[in-house]
């Protein structure tokens, strides 16, 4: 943030948040570049040095520091609308290389760089993401610049000359094998420029730029050498690279190859540095694969061990401190920076986490500051957080009306993955998603969102609340990219079922891909699975064999075609009757054969007896969902069972214990429609006169328990029914439940 005092002296008050690219840390560099000793923080020691600051800013969740720079008078280019003033971090008068970040408005194509002398100061494009741009350009400790954005002016391409800081660029190529310099060096100039900025040494796990397949790097510094004499300089690196000092190859390691065998420093060269001093210092490196790893080593004069080369002997790029904006009057333009502070990865959709703050204008307390962000969603206030969910440019203006006069600021904001933005933080990822639900339902999100939203739950087994979102994607569905539709409402179809058997929710997710999704195989995995639901969990077996027989068997896979055949019996047996439901699943192919020859097959019935009695022993252990998986796997081999009274009857229990008593209802319905004998059509009526009963469906419990009393006297079942009969006069009693 920043002030502006009556005696023209500029307050700069630098935000810090904690992450990598720390707006503290920046405000610490500068300070200490600028000589200040102390500074104060909101949290944490107060009156610390700027060391101490330095040490302190991962413990930091905001930082304030102040510190003064004087505003230099004139307006040298009257073209101008605006301009910012710049000044160069240290003191000295050497020449440096300074570099910083400027966010342009999108009616600027690009600025000029004017130096105290009124004379145009030449800069090189390090880095651009849509109206963020770095630049480094050289300059003297301590000088102060005038930057003018500029409707008319193009930005200049990268270089690599420069005077101080380890330089690193990126290209991308065809991922050709490199074998020697000269090949890179072509490869280089035919090349597109990825992006730049000034590194610490050459210590890299991934592309800083983009992708790390086909990319080119380059660094170029310089080398500070205080200890001469035979000096070995070592390679490590996926893929060709090659180490120069002065422009003589000392060490290489070409060719395609992963980075592990060099990482014993044994891809070496000796050199023998004869005086301290700086070397002009070149690493290349060409990646083609998905992992990049580039490192440059030593082993010092005398010494035996190697180490990577630190920062301590480059030489360092300096800081410019960019003010803010201001018109021909001086006053304060609307004007902001934005930050892609953290990414979230959830099967090939992204969520990123962007920062937008634009510097508070002093004079105006009450000044407004409105944002449209370019997915039609709007916010208010100096600093806003926004969810995206899709990479690419897209625009954002603020709107800042103080004292009656409004200002805008119009940028392009450009979001793309980059190495180290996701750091597989499940909390943060998990917060990442409630925020999104939070920002979807006060001010809308990309459409991209919803199946991040939806996957991410999944993924992070929270079905509930993917349940719970389900009825926002439905309303949405219309916005939902084509792509996104089917495996999203596929996967809330099938979940959902699991939470409070929202069955109806569920037939809603697989309607939108019946009546959307073009592709038949999806079309009809959707109506296999929906025809299935209908009838076992809804109780719709109409429903559910006019929607299995509108299935094209070709658009199944081999398992397909068993469960829709399977699903024809299941409604056979309730539309039908018993007999053909049996036929029916006796037509089935079974795996295997429990006559061969005339004979049982031993080995077969004892693989069953031996299921059979690993789900008993599940449901004895409460385990209710691994025994549905174990029932699961016994019908399909043996689909008949799937009428089996003493198979429902299991069946029932694993799924009241997993908390489906709904489709324990439908299961109990289906089976006594079977030709059961007087052993369980008593246990399978007193079993649905409990679920009645737990649901508060009084009436229909009442009438499982008369049945039992008039179709089985004096057995133990109707003993149980006559103690559910009190309970139920209870309940009635205490008006509880319906009659």
């Amino acid at each position: 943030m920043f002030s502006l005092t009556n005696d023209g002296t500029l307050f700069l008050f630098v935000v810090g948040f904690q992450c990598r690219t720390s707006c503290l840390q920046l405000g610490v560099e500068i300070a200490i570049g600028l000589g200040v000793e102390r500074g104060f923080c909101l949290y944490g020691d107060t009156n610390m040095t700027m060391n101490q600051m330095r040490r302190k800013i991962p413990l930091l969740a905001l930082a304030l520091f102040g510190l003064s720079l004087s505003v230099k008078a004139g307006w040298q280019l009257p073209e101008a609308e605006s301009r910012r003033e710049l000044k160069v971090e240290g003191a000295g008068s050497a020449l440096v290389t300074a570099t910083t970040t400027v966010f342009l408005d999108d009616r600027s194509s690009g600025f000029i760089l004017m130096d105290a002398q009124d004379k145009p100061r030449p800069f090189a494009l390090l880095n651009r993401l849509g109206s963020r741009v770095s630049i480094h350009f050289e300059a003297l400790p301590g000088e102060s610049f005038s930057l003018y954005p500029l409707a008319t002016t193009a930005l200049p391409p990268p270089v690599v000359a420069h005077s101080s800081g380890l330089l690193h660029q990126t290209r991308t190529y065809n991922g050709s094998e490199v074998k020697t310099i000269e090949e890179f060096n072509q490869l280089w100039e035919r090349a597109t420029p990825q992006g730049g900025a000034f590194e610490e040494n050459v210590y890299s796990a991934g592309n800083p730029f983009g992708p790390n397949t086909n990319t080119l790097h380059r660094y170029d510094g310089m080398l500070r050498v205080t200890k001469p004499g035979v000096t070995t300089f070592c390679v490590a690196s996926t893929d060709a690279s090659f180490l120069l000092i002065n422009d003589r190859l000392v060490a290489s390691w070409p060719g395609f190859h992963p980075v592990a065998d060099g990482l014993d420093g044994s891809k070496r060269g000796l050199l023998d540095l004869q005086q301290p001093g700086g070397y002009r210092f070149t690493y290349l490196h060409a990646n083609s694969g998905a992992n990049s790893f580039a490192i440059a080593a030593m082993v010092a004069p005398g010494e035996k061990q190697h180490f990577v080369i630190g920062p301590e002997f480059f030489s360092a790029a300096a800081y410019a401190f960019v003010g803010p904006l201001i018109g021909r009057d001086g006053a304060p333009q609307a004007d902001f920076i934005w930050e892609n502070r953290y990414m979230v990865t959830i099967r090939d959709h992204r969520l990123y986490d962007m920062l937008f703050e634009a510097p508070a204008f002093k004079e105006d307390p009450a000044a407004t500051y409105e944002w449209e962000f370019g997915d039609n969603t709007r916010a208010s206030g100096a600093k806003v957080e926004h969810l995206v969910f899709a990479d690419g440019d897209f625009p954002v203006t603020l709107t800042v009306t103080s004292k009656g006069r409004k200002s805008i600021c119009r940028q392009t904001i450009r979001v793309a993955p980059r190495y180290g933005q996701s750091e597989d933080d499940d909390n943060r990822a998990l917060a990442l998603l409630e925020r999104a639900v939070r920002q979807e339902l006060e001010r809308g999100i990309q459409p991209e969102g919803y199946a991040l939203i939806s996957h991410g739950y999944f993924f992070f087994l929270r079905e509930a609340q993917a349940a719970a979102f389900a009825p926002r994607a439905l309303a949405a569905v219309d916005r939902i990219p084509a792509a996104d539709l089917n495996p999203m409402m596929i996967e809330l179809a099938l979940g959902v079922q699991q939470v409070d058997e929202q069955y109806e929710l569920a037939e809603s997710c697989f309607r939108v891909i019946l009546d959307l999704v073009k592709e038949p195989q999806a079309r009809a995995f959707a109506a296999l699975h929906c025809g299935g639901m209908l009838n076992l969990c809804l109780n719709r077996p109409e429903d559910a064999r006019q929607l299995l027989s509108s299935i094209n068997r070709a658009d199944l896979d081999g398992g397909g075609q068993r469960l829709l055949d399977i699903y024809l019996a299941d409604t056979a047996l309730i539309l039908d009757n018993f007999a053909t439901a049996q036929k029916l699943y006796l037509a089935i192919p079974k795996p295997f054969a429990l006559i061969a020859d005339g004979k049982l097959d031993r080995a077969v019935m004892f693989d069953y007896n031996s299921r059979y009695f690993r789900l008993q022993n599940l449901l004895s252990q409460e385990l209710y969902r691994e025994s549905l998986a174990e029932l699961d796997m016994i019908e399909w081999d043996i689909p008949e069972e799937r009428a089996s009274p003493r198979m429902n009857l299991l069946k029932v229990q694993a799924l009241v214990g997993n908390h489906q008593p709904h489709k324990a209802v439908v299961c109990i319905q289906r089976a006594l429609l079977a030709e059961a004998d007087e052993t369980y059509n008593p246990k399978l009526r007193l079993e649905l006169a409990k679920l009645y009963l737990d649901m508060n469906r009084l009436a229909q419990a009442k009438h499982q328990i008369t049945l039992i009393r008039k179709e089985s006297p004096w057995t133990q079942e109707e003993l149980d029914a006559r103690n559910l009969l009190k309970v139920l006069e209870e309940k009635l009693a205490e008006g509880q439940g319906k009659f």
